[in-house]
């Protein structure tokens, strides 16, 4: 059933209606810790003079070529297993586990490098053991803040697609995988792909390092609102175009959000963690929505 034509039935209006009193909701919540305060997204710096930002370009690249070196190891060794291996035969859960040893190598190799290339990396990261606890408290009042404006960009986004007749995927597919197959491990692959290595991972290469980098390169001279959310809305350009075009507007906004928690309050933890949280909601969702289909 087509976008348009669920949002015609009663439910699903109410639905709607629901999530935009959320939404409202959300921007009282934002009001209340100072999310709307003019400069409020400007935090503790996340670098030193000696670590310019060359050196977090560096690592970037060093995260992407990891994941890279992965990928096309598992790939020689696909052609190595016979002639007649092609990605289309490569089964979901292969998919999953390669995705997720990619994840895994390339933020443990970037964040070991970067602790010999520099001073006090996961400290000035956000990623120390202290900053966990200050990083779960804010998660509940970070995602409230945060879920109800992205799910109504999402169904607008579905609505303006389908208005301009563009042919896309319905959902993602690993939540395809998930709905398809009757296999706890599969389950548990996509839960531990979603809901922990893809926070990790990508948000210690676009985040942490990505971000930090633009926010250090721009902000060269006079750090500032501006060079903050320039470094935010560049980065969260690039994280919406790794991503399936027809998610763009959502994930960019999802990306927004990450980024500013991250830039107010130095803590990577918190942006994994709504990261997470997110994924956690938008999955389970799913699965209501599948077992109330059928």
């Amino acid at each position: 059933m087509s976008t348009i034509a669920v949002l015609n039935e009663p439910t699903s209006l109410v639905l709607v209606i629901s999530l935009f009193a959320g939404a409202m909701g959300s921007y009282v919540l934002a009001w209340w810790f100072g999310v709307t305060r003019r400069g409020s997204v400007v935090g503790r710096r996340r670098w030193l003079d000696e670590a310019g930002a060359g050196t977090m370009f560096g690592l970037f690249l060093v995260n992407v070529v990891a994941w890279l070196v992965v990928l096309v190891a598992v790939q020689q060794s696909q052609q190595s297993a016979g002639p007649t291996t092609n990605p289309a035969e490569v089964s979901p859960e292969s998919q999953l586990r390669v995705s997720i040893l990619m994840g895994a190598v390339s933020m443990f190799s970037v964040l070991v490098i970067g602790s010999f290339v520099r001073p006090r990396h996961i400290e000035l990261l956000g990623l120390s053991p202290r900053s966990i606890l200050p990083a779960l408290l804010r998660v509940p009042p970070g995602i409230v803040i945060i879920m109800f404006p992205v799910l109504l960009v999402g169904i607008g986004t579905a609505g303006v697609w389908e208005l301009l007749d563009l042919d896309h995927a319905s959902e993602h597919a690993m939540l395809t995988y998930l709905r398809e197959s009757k296999d706890w491990q599969t389950h548990a692959l996509i839960m531990l792909a979603a809901w922990v290595v893809a926070p990790l991972a990508e948000e210690v290469l676009f985040r942490g390092h990505l971000q930090t980098a633009m926010a250090m390169a721009i902000g060269n001279r006079r750090d500032g609102p501006g060079s903050r959310w320039a470094a935010i809305f560049v980065t969260s350009a690039l994280f919406a175009a790794v991503h399936p075009w027809w998610s763009a507007p959502p994930i960019f906004f999802l990306s927004v959000c990450l980024g500013y928690a991250y830039e107010r309050t130095g803590n990577l933890w918190l942006a994994i963690l709504l990261h997470s949280s997110f994924n956690i909601i938008q999955t389970l969702l799913f699965l209501a929505a599948a077992g109330a289909n059928n």
